[in-house]
């Protein structure tokens, strides 16, 4: 389970000033001549014709709430936080569902609806923003309408990990779009384009870093600036990472950009494709993913069960390290699952992580030890190659946990 809202709609996010924007007509008109635009530079038309319309921060609330809603019941939105509060990603006593609602609706300078295949641009963005963000949204609508990408974002048929690689994927390379189009006047060349590129992917990360203080003297809120180290890399992270494996496969695989438009036809499936761009292009067969035993605890009751991928290794490792620091990539993975347990209204975890060698699953191991030492219900076994891990809410439910998945069924 994600610990942020798996992906329900593409956004763009955005440090929103505040500013007299241009006419309803004005936008529009303008959004129409920047899909010719865009479908140039990718060479793909938008065959139906494109919904656009402007909506207010009410309205967007409003849709926020309304399609998460629809996609998570009360108690599905409740394990979700818990498992995030488990892994020390986000405080005890932060309000998830309330504080994410509002950095959204704060942040978010478009978005493409995909189940009404609808393009919403926020009515209250500076006109400098605009067109950057009608060409980031635009593209979403090509990568829906003409590419079957909204598919990629059923929580029902796709696992975490791989929604992680999807969401990086749509919107990194709708990022580069976006860098595209902001110089394409310019016909500049392959080395000089991947330049901006690579100025667009630091210019996300830097966003990750922002002050409140320093938002609050640029005009913008501080919301998002304040919110926990998880939480700001959820939103702006596969932004960053996907844009930097569309970036990958241009400068290192020389794919030209009809190639990487049928990447939609056969999409990364892990985040560890996406942080490793050359195991995706040089098509390597990992190790054969052996499933993990299914847990049978007798008290406890597994309510969700996922994959975790490197992306969220690496966020609950180094979850105190600097926000602004590159996700770690764990060459040595092979594959692993996270459980969620409940009892009681009570949470647990269960991360079970398969590795290359046990010397990689030692080191691991160590490490993980370490970065949760002053969590009181954190316990880890190493086994050959695997390490697992039980994550509670104090020793005493992390060892009630840890006896009755160990106890072999009569």
């Amino acid at each position: 389970m994600k610990f942020c809202i798996r992906v329900i709609f593409f956004l763009s996010l955005t440090y929103a000033f505040s500013a007299f924007a241009e006419s309803p007509n004005a936008i529009l008109k303008s959004a129409k001549g920047i899909q010719g635009e865009i479908e140039k530079l990718r060479q793909q038309e938008i065959k139906n014709d494109l919904k656009m319309s402007l909506v207010s921060k009410d309205e967007v609330l409003e849709f926020l709430k309304v399609r998460i809603a629809e996609e998570y019941t009360d108690a599905e939105f409740a394990r979700m936080e818990a498992q995030a509060k488990l892994f020390g990603l986000i405080p005890h006593e932060y309000d998830y569902r309330a504080e994410l609602q509002k950095i959204m609706v704060e942040q978010i300078g478009g978005y493409y609806d995909h189940r009404k295949q609808a393009l919403y641009i926020a009515n209250w963005i500076s006109p400098f923003m605009q067109k950057p963000v009608l060409a980031h949204e635009i593209f979403h609508a090509v990568q829906v309408q003409e590419w079957n990408a909204g598919q990629l974002l059923d929580r029902q048929r796709f696992q975490l990990d791989a929604l992680l690689a999807h969401q990086a994927l749509m919107e990194g390379d709708a990022t580069i779009v976006m860098a595209h189009y902001m110089v394409s006047d310019q016909v500049p060349d392959d080395e000089t384009l991947n330049k901006v590129f690579d100025a667009a992917i630091k210019s996300s990360m830097g966003s990750i870093n922002l002050s409140a203080a320093s938002a609050k003297l640029l005009g913008m809120s501080g919301t998002f600036a304040n919110a926990p180290r998880h939480i700001k890399r959820s939103l702006v992270m596969p932004y960053a990472i996907g844009a930097r494996f569309i970036l990958e496969l241009r400068k290192q695989a020389k794919w030209p950009w009809s190639k990487i438009n049928d990447v939609y036809k056969n999409p990364p499936h892990t985040t560890a494709q996406i942080l490793m761009p050359e195991r995706y292009w040089k098509g390597q067969t990992a190790e054969k993913e052996i499933p993990f035993p299914a847990s049978k605890p007798t008290s406890w009751k597994v309510v969700d069960r996922s994959s975790f991928g490197v992306l969220m290794l690496g966020e609950s490792l180094n979850r105190n390290d600097a926000v602004d620091m590159w996700p770690e990539t764990f060459p040595d993975w092979i594959n692993d699952q996270v459980e969620l347990f409940e009892k009681k209204g009570r949470y647990a975890a269960r991360l079970r992580v398969r590795w290359r060698s046990p010397d990689s699953a030692k080191e691991f191991a160590t490490r993980w030890q370490k970065s949760y030492q002053r969590h009181d219900g954190c316990l880890l076994n190493v086994a050959d190659t695997t390490v697992s891990i039980l994550l509670a809410n104090g020793h005493l439910d992390a060892a009630e946990l840890e006896k009755e998945l160990t106890l072999k069924p009569k």
